[in-house]
């Protein structure tokens, strides 16, 4: 038995035109949740509200109210009706602007909606394994918004660090118990928590070699933690092609960064979550390419 056998979309041969349309619009669904979650998690923290010198708003008092409060324009706080949610549409049929206050609305947020279209339309043009495409679609909208949070603030939040893990953690356990006759399951999956504990304190390591030598922190705590994640998803035989990957994409980050911003510290969040994607998108050419 190779994995769990699930089958909970058609073929996308039958009708790919209408396969597609649909995950299109799920993933600007998608993008448009993570971009209020990137916008509204971290402003429950006081620390986040200095780091980008805000003051807290009323409705952003709890983590259920920061889920559950309908929309508002982050300028006016007017809240939104109906036709200006829709993803991206929206922002192009209001060019771009509050359609109550006429302030420029930022382009992160249709940016990132786009970004999740195309990165769901990827996975399931690419991940036959439908159990993977499917935690990887579910774990995407806490990816995004932890990416486009470190971009902001140079953070990477504990809330959707939190999320990704516990998913890493099902397809641990998919990998262990459901794929073939193994002897050892639970060997197996300790094995897979083992070895994001052992690249977490890589990480750490590191961090306190850099800080030793250079009086600078290098790696931050969030980027610690998302190494625990990543080892956890992959295992012992990906993570050095998971972080070569990280390191070519952050060194990019980097130098755009420092052309934009002009300082040499950047975020590398966004390089371990683009890296980690693509690392699972790919596993299996990856897998053939190295191994």
């Amino acid at each position: 038995m190779e994995g769990l056998g699930l089958d909970i979309w058609p073929d996308r041969n039958v009708q790919p035109m209408l396969f597609y349309t649909l995950f299109a619009f799920l993933g600007l669904i998608l993008g448009s949740f993570a971009s209020a979650m990137a916008y509204r998690i971290p402003r429950l923290h006081d620390w986040f509200l200095e780091e980008v010198g805000e003051k807290r708003k009323p409705y952003l008092s709890s983590f259920r109210s920061a889920l559950l409060h309908r929309s508002r324009c982050t300028n006016c706080d007017c809240v939104l009706k109906p036709r200006d949610l829709f993803p991206l549409l929206s922002w192009l049929l209001n060019k771009g602007k509050c359609r109550f206050c006429t302030d420029k609305i930022s382009l992160r947020y249709p940016l990132l909606e786009l970004g999740c279209m195309l990165a769901v339309l990827l996975i399931v043009w690419q991940v036959e394994h439908q159990f993977l495409s499917v935690l990887l679609i579910v774990g995407l909208p806490f990816a995004a918004a932890s990416l486009l949070v470190d971009l902001e603030a140079l953070i990477l939040p504990d809330e959707f660090t939190l999320a990704l893990g516990l998913l890493g953690l099902l397809y641990a356990a998919e990998q262990s118990f459901f794929r073939g006759f193994l002897i050892t399951p639970w060997a197996d999956y300790l094995q897979f928590i083992f070895c994001g504990l052992t690249y977490g304190l890589l990480g750490w390591l590191l961090q306190f070699s850099f800080w030793k030598f250079t009086g600078k922190e290098g790696l931050g705590w969030g980027d610690i933690k998302f190494f625990v994640v990543a080892g956890i998803w992959l295992g012992w035989f990906l993570m050095p092609v998971y972080l070569i990957i990280g390191c070519i994409i952050g060194g990019l980050v980097g130098l755009a960064y420092k052309a934009m911003h002009k300082q040499a510290l950047f975020p590398f969040g966004p390089a371990l979550i683009v890296a980690l994607y693509i690392t699972l998108i790919f596993k299996a050419e990856l897998e053939a390419l190295v191994y």
